[in-house]
């Protein structure tokens, strides 16, 4: 079900709005001066993926063929190694990380 409401009904009766919103999933087109602002309505459910969930997904995957090894390591000779990486040379506090790399997000 969708509702038009103007601003100023809104904004007095925002509570009751939201209420609906979440309790029976009603949809509000706001107005302001007779053109539609905005679109209030249920956001979408949360998608979670437990780890099992996600250890059953990657097992459905295809496996790599008997030559990838030797793809990755056509791929590596031709780049050149490194050296392993140490967290002993590891410099970098968690601000100093952000401030270069930017925020980690983990979903």
């Amino acid at each position: 079900m969708e509702t038009i409401i103007t601003a100023q009904d809104l904004a007095r009766d925002l509570p009751e709005v939201l209420d609906r919103v979440h309790d029976h999933g009603e949809r509000f087109t706001v107005e302001s001066n007779g053109q539609p602002i905005a679109l209030i309505m249920p956001s979408p459910a949360p998608t979670h993926v437990t780890i099992g969930d996600f250890v059953a997904l990657l097992s459905t995957l295809p496996q790599p063929d008997e030559s990838f090894a030797d793809d990755l390591e056509v791929i590596q000779v031709s780049q050149g190694r490194s050296e392993p990486y140490s967290m002993a040379h590891n410099t970098y506090s968690a601000r100093s990380y952000a401030a270069d790399v930017g925020p980690l997000y983990l979903w």
